[in-house]
């Protein structure tokens, strides 16, 4: 049995964990960083977790979420699935409190996912709490009319089925 080689890199103040293509190591099952770490304005927090055996990212979050730390995290998980190789991503939005901005910011999503590195290929599924709904149903639509693989779940274990399916 190899010991994993596993190299902790800093994108903004979010720690990823990163295994090099040339260190040749197998990689553990999940890997995850230390615990929920801050982004920007100290007013979301979110921890990270690779699934290597099923081939997906799960990143949960807590606070407040807005425009400005959505567009954050997107580009956090885009560089994590690049990094990777991952195509799949579980984001759970339970514990957020969701203040996501004008309906144009969310019909722009796709436009800045696309900026970001978020490519079409990728399969993303939210889970949410119904109360955040309205948002994010739109914000679903929005992104299956782009060409985004993307879907909003109450239910962690149905989004699960969904996103490994």
């Amino acid at each position: 049995m190899r010991v994993a080689c596993i190299v902790q890199i800093y994108i903004a103040a979010v720690p990823v964990f990163w295994d090099p293509p040339s260190c040749g190591a197998e990689r553990p099952s999940i890997r995850r960083n230390a615990g929920f770490t801050t982004i920007d304005r100290n007013i979301m927090e979110l921890e990270v977790i690779i699934h290597s055996d099923f081939k997906y990212i799960e990143i949960v979050t807590k606070g407040v979420l807005d425009k400005d730390t959505s567009i954050d995290m997107a580009k956090k998980i885009a560089e994590t699935m690049r990094h990777n190789r991952i195509t799949k991503a579980l984001i759970d939005h339970r514990n957020a409190i969701n203040k996501s901005g004008t309906v144009m910011d969310v019909y722009e999503r796709p436009k800045i996912f696309r900026i970001v590195g978020m490519i079409l290929g990728v399969r993303i599924a939210e889970v949410i709490n119904p109360d955040q709904s309205g948002h994010f149903k739109f914000s679903e639509t929005v992104c299956l009319n782009q060409g985004y693989r993307f879907l909003v779940f109450y239910d962690r274990k149905k989004a699960l089925e969904w996103l490994l399916a």
